[in-house]
């Protein structure tokens, strides 16, 4: 015949105790429950140290050599590991690889978001100035506007956090022309999604010219053809 069971609260949790003369006492049962918790908690957070070890390792190692010349065995053996935890978390090196590259794109995204916040009227040349910013980091170049378009599909592009980020500031930036009179004309849905690939494509091709001469000057350029479409601030 089962035996009745009480539900005790030990913390925050439930703990099932089995009455009978034999069974554990409840304040046993409770304080075993707390320390199995704690080792839960335990192996969790060492399961996201051990996750976030191989995302840093992989952003370098992929940015160094690029995709095709990574193997999840030089990113073991760089953390001093074996592969089979890289599978265990990531399953295969192209599912590593989109996880690196979504965690330098949303990094990307906050900074254009940060920026964004600052102010209501977006001054194009600081845009550019973070854009310069960002090619002089060679691991984001060739992950995320290199490889990441070949390995993981253009199309997905469209999805990426930093697009969506640039098309709701490039919204903002319309309904402010709208309100200062600066656009008259309404804009159809097809005219904003060409404008805002336009935009994001030049930035993407500016980008890489810029890794390839690191020593080139391109701020006064952008200062002069900002200038004719009246896209800089006073300086």
């Amino acid at each position: 015949m089962q035996k009745p069971i009480c539900i005790l609260c030990a913390g925050s949790f439930e703990v099932e105790v089995i009455l009978g003369k034999d069974a554990a006492s409840p304040k046993k049962l409770g304080a075993s429950a707390v320390a199995a918790k704690s080792k839960r908690q335990t192996q969790a957070e060492r399961r996201e140290a051990t996750q976030a070890m191989v995302l840093e390792s992989a952003c370098r190692i992929f940015g160094e050599k690029g995709f095709a010349d990574t193997s999840l065995k030089d990113i073991a053996e760089d953390l001093g590991l074996t592969i089979t935890p890289i599978y265990h978390y990531f399953g295969n090196k192209q599912a590593l690889f989109l996880a690196v590259t979504e965690a330098m794109e949303l990094e990307f995204t906050q900074q254009i978001e940060e920026f964004s916040f600052s102010s209501e009227k977006i001054d194009l040349i600081e845009i550019w100035d973070m854009l310069i910013g960002m090619t002089q980091r060679p691991n984001f170049v060739r992950i995320v506007l290199r490889d990441a378009p070949i390995i993981l599909g253009r199309e997905r592009w469209e999805d990426t956090s930093v697009v969506q980020a640039v098309s709701r500031i490039f919204q903002d930036q319309l309904s402010l022309l709208y309100k200062s009179g600066s656009l008259t004309k309404p804009l159809s849905e097809n005219d904003v999604v060409l404008l805002q690939r336009m935009l994001i494509g030049c930035f993407s091709e500016a980008a890489l010219m810029l890794v390839a001469n690191p020593d080139y000057d391109s701020r006064p350029l952008m200062l002069r053809v900002l200038a004719l479409f009246g896209g800089v601030q006073s300086q």
